[in-house]
């Protein structure tokens, strides 16, 4: 027998004392503990922690069918993410075009999600999959922009595109994340009345453009809608805005409408009413504040144009002033050739607001869904006047209102 065996031998053997043994079953009970735990972790889809914070949103890897397929039969579509996404977003975040009468079933696996209808496809029908910037990351990271998927049962995919822009009616700036949707104008006219739900969705990016593909070629009634609670219905305290035009043709052309669509607000608590607040009866004498010193004063002058025979209003403000709640104080009417002056503004910053007055009330009507006005278009420069005391400040560039185009 060799030495080493030897050895091992004369290691004396530890018998186990009730305390060790009351240890050696805690453990044997711990073991599927600790597993059952373990297998409830791996279980739940989470990517795995470290490295930097992630603030790039999600987006699609793959999608079968493949977007713009033809030829589709099967009622499912699968979606492959760059990330987890939060299941709880993606359902609120999903429109469906055609809508189902059923909500579609859905089903995880990590990053990828499948996407089953209830009943069969459509025959000869272009389906479109809109996800929009409520759609989140497991981080909660939003998107910035909606992504769209299409495909068609047919051979071919509609083609009709509509574009164009939604600014907030009192400053112009972007209105980002707003619903988009779009209403069949029979014979080139608005609707009566809205339906129930639109024929189309979609939302503003993060600089208040937004962009309808895959549309039947056909005239829409498009409105935008601050929809807070997701009922596509414009209801009290929710900020809208009406056409710029009462009918905007789906066409291949990509071409965005120049005049901007203008959110404004329902004024009342009735929610079969849809008009804007009147405006103040006071006049501008009443309202317009008390000029300073002429030596601590200046002015702005310059020079717009609209292409319509209508007086055009041009109003500033003070950039510390929040015109939501008050109106502007300084404003001038243009006169025959375009030309403004606006006098004994107190040194600053201002910004400007030029507007079409097309019925000559006086006041700027920003329009109505039912039944359909037209918003008088604005133009709002993209930076602020610096006025100085005792100076002309004279605009370099000439204002110019966006022109109405023709229905085609």
């Amino acid at each position: 027998m060799s030495a080493r065996i030897k050895a091992w031998r004369r290691i004396p053997v530890k018998r186990c004392t009730p305390t060790g043994q009351r240890m050696r079953q805690g453990t044997r009970w711990a073991a599927p503990l600790w597993c059952a735990t373990l297998w409830a972790a791996c279980a739940t889809p989470l990517p795995p922690g470290g490295g930097p914070p992630d603030d790039t949103p999600p987006h699609i890897v793959e999608s079968i069918p493949a977007a713009g397929a033809t030829n589709v039969s099967e009622a499912s579509l699968r979606i492959v993410f760059s990330e987890y996404i939060n299941e709880g977003s993606l359902r609120r975040a999903l429109s469906i075009i055609p809508e189902p009468e059923t909500p579609p079933e859905l089903d995880w696996r990590g990053p990828r999600v499948d996407i089953r209808l209830a009943g069969p496809l459509r025959d000869s029908t272009t389906y479109v999959f809109t996800l929009d910037t409520g759609l989140r990351d497991v981080r909660g990271v939003a998107l910035t922009a909606p992504l769209v998927l299409a495909f068609s049962t047919g051979p071919t995919l509609n083609a009709g595109i509509l574009a164009g822009r939604v600014v907030q009616g009192h400053d112009g700036s972007p209105a980002p994340g707003v619903d988009v949707l779009a209403y069949a104008a029979h014979d080139g006219a608005p609707p009566d009345s809205l339906p129930a739900r639109p024929a189309y969705r979609t939302q503003t990016d993060s600089d208040g453009v937004f962009r309808f593909e895959y549309m039947t070629e056909r005239h829409w009634f498009v409105a935008a809608l601050e929809d807070a609670n997701y009922n596509t219905r414009p209801d009290p305290g929710e900020s809208f805005a009406p056409p710029p035009l009462p009918a905007l043709l789906a066409d291949t052309s990509r071409a965005s409408l120049e005049i901007p669509w203008m959110l404004t607000r329902i004024d009342t608590m009735r929610a079969d009413s849809l008009r804007v607040p009147a405006a103040d009866p006071e006049t501008e004498d009443d309202t317009a504040p008390e000029p300073g010193p002429l030596e601590e004063t200046g002015e702005i002058q310059g020079i717009v144009v609209s292409g319509e025979p209508h007086p055009v209003v041009v109003e500033t403000w003070p950039d510390t002033l929040d015109v939501q709640d008050a109106a502007p104080p300084y404003r001038a009417t243009a006169d025959s050739a375009g030309f403004f002056l606006l006098p004994r503004l107190p040194a600053g910053t201002y910004q400007l607001r030029a507007w079409l007055d097309r019925n000559e009330n006086d006041q700027w009507d920003k329009g109505t869904l039912i039944p359909y006005r037209s918003p008088e278009p604005a133009y709002f420069p993209a930076e602020p006047v610096r006025v100085r005391a005792r100076w002309e400040t004279t605009l370099p560039d000439t204002l110019r209102i966006p022109a109405a185009v023709s229905i085609p």
